[in-house]
């Protein structure tokens, strides 16, 4: 135990722990779960999050919360979402209930960010896009389609040749493709989209966009050009440090 806090770390081990152990049951805990559970959940999702969220915060409002106090029914609903769950998760720890699936899957599976430089594992394709999910042919089919992934089977290949691509020998569009895949196949709710595009060319960009704005999904996207304003019912511009609503469309 000592050997893995000190190779791993300590709040990323009780992270793991937490999620796959349930309190006064066995559990399933092996290394390599818990570098996959590190490299998806704490580096991907969480730290990718915060990283993003934090050096677009401090370019843009110098690290300050900006007045606003008015909220529409989307804002309002979003807070009371948070709140309500929030209360459900401080529950829940207090009874050792963390593990609870009903908790973990809203604050696991309802959102996804893909970034510019998203974090893709050394791994297959297969790999990478599905991680600790369960293999579903058809499911994962649909995602390719959606993300153009096709387009990558090198001549004569076959689908199993293309599963088993490394990432190292991928583009960076290609590996953005990838990343969304991963997004689709984990089922997000909401997807946030940081410049996650702007490595493919401008007509796969596009084509690729146009499929998952018909997917009935929450998509916030965050984008230096605005060539995509008829796909979203609304548009915000942050300019010297003040956010200003634009006519969609």
């Amino acid at each position: 135990m000592v050997e893995i806090i000190n190779n791993y770390g300590l709040d990323p081990l009780r992270y793991y722990l937490l999620k796959e152990v349930s309190f006064g049951n066995d559990g399933n805990i092996s290394k390599d779960k818990l570098e996959s559970c590190i490299n998806s959940d704490l580096a991907n999702n969480y730290g990718n999050l915060c990283q993003r969220v934090i050096t677009f915060c401090e370019k843009n409002i110098g690290l300050e919360i900006p007045k606003f106090n008015t909220f529409n029914e989307d804002d309002l609903s979003i807070l009371n979402n948070f709140d309500n769950n929030l209360k459900k998760l401080d529950q829940e720890i207090n009874n050792q209930n963390i593990n609870q699936n009903e908790l973990l899957s809203f604050f696991k599976n309802k959102g996804s960010i893909v970034s510019q430089n998203g974090s893709a594992l050394n791994v297959s394709a297969l790999q990478n896009i599905i991680l600790e999910s369960k293999f579903d042919k058809q499911k994962l089919e649909k995602v390719l389609d959606t993300c153009l992934l096709p387009k990558l089977f090198l001549k004569d290949d076959s689908i199993n040749d293309f599963y088993n691509r490394k990432i190292s020998t991928m583009s960076g569009g290609q590996i953005q493709r990838i990343l969304m895949a991963r997004s689709l196949y984990k089922g997000s709710e909401i997807l946030i989209i940081d410049e996650g595009l702007n490595q493919l060319d401008i007509e796969n960009e596009i084509e690729l966009f146009d499929n998952i704005t018909k997917l009935g999904i929450t998509i916030i996207m965050v984008y230096h050009r605005i060539s995509k304003s008829k796909n979203f019912n609304k548009i915000y511009k942050l300019s010297d440090k003040k956010l200003t609503r634009l006519n969609a469309n």
